[in-house]
């Protein structure tokens, strides 16, 4: 059985990519457009890694984790970003 990975991004080019690259990988991806999608994902899942963007337009991303180990202790999660040092 994969490992199931659900990718949460508002960038759907960046999880459209995500997705593509861990499926052909033998992964099981779901993904998510926002927090609320993602933690109704969650809370009927039980994905064995969590990919998200480190900067969350709706909530702090500390928050989202928080949240997200409340459901799943064991959960690891990857934090990405697509800024750079110049970004603000």
């Amino acid at each position: 059985m994969a490992n199931k990975i659900l990718i949460v991004d508002d960038d759907r080019a960046t999880r459209d990519d995500l997705a593509q690259l861990l499926t052909h990988e033998g992964y099981e991806t779901l993904t998510a457009s926002d927090v609320p999608t993602a933690m109704h994902i969650l809370g009927a899942s039980a994905p064995d890694l969590l990919i998200t963007d480190y900067r969350g337009p709706t909530v702090p991303v500390s928050q989202f984790m928080r949240d997200c180990l409340a459901l799943h202790p064991k959960l690891r999660i990857l934090m990405m970003s697509g800024f750079d040092q110049t970004s603000s």
